[in-house]
Order: structure tokens, then sequence, then C-alpha cells
């Protein structure tokens, strides 16, 4: 008997996938997850326009006030039809003879050839975060159609959350069997090991960790003022903030540690290494990676009830879900855990253990089975109806 011949896979990102630092890293990750699954072989396409591409695309934008221009070029009509074009002549190029493309991350325009996608969101769902995601009315409908086409006319559209996978039924209008959620896995290694010795230096010290570049939808604010209720009970407590580019006041009070953006992944481990607790009371968040990833290092974990993150944490067993973001909660959610050394350990262990479940290899292998099966059962149609 011959063995199978495994899928091709044209695996088409924004810019380099053998880069980690791409799009949060998603996309260099599930793509080193493929390497590991023997029936896949992947042709990696970058759909990333050059700089000279770039620039005219920031022409054809223009709008006389900056914060214009620049939602105008993200956002706008020009990148994705660029994006779209650059996709379509490298397919042809660097993979004539895929079986299925696999768009990760970002939309495109719908394509005759057999399509799938990885999102984590779409762009009903960021909406709102942040001013260059304010569009208007006109430039959000524009958008979505194209993005509603181009989920709807996809084999599968593969999630990591289930707000996105709802966002697709309600305000795109892609039939839910065309839905898989898969969800997604960690960027960083994590601990080998968690000891008991580590477990007992972290609650001597207590030291809470923040990640997140947005720290007003990531309720940093919130965490700031509960901190300084914390520092009443545990004068030695510390807060450690990485992700904020801009330094402010409020980050140089007493205990507050705070160091910008980090690209170092090694820096980012040390951090979550030497944290207690890591705590993310997110506004909204389509799926909270960074909550997995502090998993894997042994932290429990409070975080809001928003988007994916009451579905990562379960409240008394790994961590703790916020009935409401504000100081008080956050503040009541950090000394429960850390107040009982016991019952620390008990949470700091089922974080651990539950982290081996967001695996990038895993999440390819169900994609892989899933196109498979979707293109086999086309075939099959197609030659039924002839």
């Amino acid at each position: 008997m011959s063995e199978q011949k495994p899928l091709e896979i044209a695996y088409v990102s924004y810019g380099d996938s053998a880069d980690a630092m791409a799009a949060s890293g998603v996309p260099h990750y599930l793509r080193q997850g493929f390497t590991g699954v023997a029936a896949a072989r992947i042709s990696p396409v970058s759909a990333r326009p050059g700089i000279v591409a770039r620039l005219a695309a920031k022409l054809l934008s223009f709008r006389p006030r900056r914060a214009d221009w620049e939602r105008n070029y993200l956002h706008g009509s020009v990148l994705p039809r660029m994006r779209s074009r650059l996709r379509t002549r490298r397919l042809r190029r660097l993979a004539p003879d895929a079986d299925v493309v696999l768009h990760v991350r970002t939309w495109y325009s719908a394509i005759s050839v057999p399509y799938a996608s990885f999102i984590d969101a779409t762009v009903t769902m960021v909406r709102g975060y942040d001013d260059t995601w304010d569009l208007s009315d006109k430039q959000f409908a524009a958008e979505t159609r194209i993005e509603g086409d181009f989920y709807r006319r996809a084999l599968v559209v593969y999630t990591a959350s289930r707000a996105a996978s709802q966002s697709l039924i309600d305000d795109y209008g892609v039939a839910p069997e065309r839905i898989v959620q898969v969800g997604a896995g960690r960027t960083l290694r994590g601990l080998t090991e968690l000891s008991g010795e580590r477990i007992a230096e972290r609650i001597r010290v207590p030291n809470i960790l923040f990640v997140g570049k947005d720290p007003v939808r990531k309720g940093l604010p919130e965490l700031l003022e509960a901190f300084s209720e914390i520092r009443g009970e545990f004068p030695k407590a510390t807060l450690t903030i990485v992700g904020p580019e801009v330094e402010r006041p409020e980050y140089s009070e007493p205990g507050v540690h705070w160091h910008g953006l980090v690209a170092d992944k090694e820096r980012v481990s040390e951090f979550y290494a030497a944290a207690s607790v890591f705590v993310l009371p997110a506004h909204r968040e389509s799926y909270g990676l960074v909550v997995p990833e502090a998993m894997s290092f042994g932290l429990p974990c409070v975080v809001s009830s928003t988007g994916e993150l009451p579905y990562l944490v379960e409240d008394g067993v790994d961590g703790a879900v916020l009935a409401e973001v504000d100081a008080t909660h956050i503040a009541s959610s950090i000394r429960e855990i850390l107040s009982d050394r016991t019952s620390y350990a008990e949470l700091a262990s089922a974080a651990y253990a539950k982290s081996g479940r967001f695996d990038w290899t895993h999440i390819a292998q169900t994609m892989t089975d899933d196109m498979a099966e979707r293109l086999r059962s086309g075939r099959e149609g197609e030659s039924r109806t002839r």
C-alpha cells in the first residue's frame, strides 16, 4: 500500500512567516507547527508589498490630517487590493501545485482556487480598539463587504476564539459548518519544570506581571490603581509592566517597573519566569495569547470576562475571572491568590498543566486533517454530479 501524498499547502501571511515578531508571531509559530505534521507540506508566501509599493500606497491614501491619513492607509481600499494582487502573483510563482491556500491572520480578496483562513478576530470585532480602527461608516462598510465575501467563499475559516466564530456567523453570514474553532498555541517555550522551590519563592516576594501593547484597552489603569491597594498588604510586592511603548508618570510609582515594548522573546520569558501572578483585566480582547504563555510558566492568571479569556482561565482552578474590571475586583482577586500558600501552589500547578493544551502542532494537525477531508468530500461531490 502506497503512502498517502502530503497535503500541499500554500501558506500565505502578511510578512515573512519566518519572522517570529511579525503579526504577533502567530504566522511563525503556526508554520512551525506544520513542520511537525507529516501529512502536510507548506510553501510560504509573503503578501507584504515591498517598501516602494507601500510608499505608493501611503501616497494614494493621503488625507490632510495625519490620523486620517494613517487610518486610510491601514484600512482603506488601496493596501488590501495591493496585498491581494501580490498574493495571487506569488502563488503562481511559489506554489503553483498547491492543493489548498491557507491565509493566516489577514483577509484578502477571494480567489477561485480552494482556500482557507485562520483568524483571531474580524474587522467588526476590532473596530474601535484604537484610533487606527476608528473607521467611518463608509470605510467600515467597504472593508467588511470584501472581508465578508472572502470568508463566505472560503473552504473553511479556522478561528482562535468563540467570539470570532460567532462574529463570522452574525456579522458576515458565514455558514456554521464552514467554521472550526481551533484555538491558538503558545509562542514561548515556558518552563521545563515547575518546582516547589520556585513556587515558594514566588509567593514570598510577590511580583505581578502585565504584558500588553494597548494599556487602556487591556485594563492597565485599573491594575495600577489596584496595585496601590495591594502594596498596603504586601509592602514588598512589585508590578512589572511589559508592552506599552510610552512611559507615563504612574509607571514610576513605588514598586512599579516599566520596561516598554520588548522584542526579545528570551527576555520576555525572563519576565514571566520572575513573576508570581499574571493579570490581564482587558475591556476588550479577542483571544489573549499571553494567557497560555503565562500558564506555561506556572502563573495563576487574573483575567476579565471578555472574549476568549473566561474560557482560557477557569475561575478558582488556575486563576480568577473578574466579575468587573475595576480596581476593587482586581485587588481582591490578586489578594486572594497571594494570601494562601497552599491554594497558590494548587493554582500554579493547574495553570502549568493546562498550558500543554495550547500547542501549535496539534492545531496544525487538526487543520490539515480537516482541509484534506473537505477537499476529498468536494471532489467526491463533483464526481457524483457529473
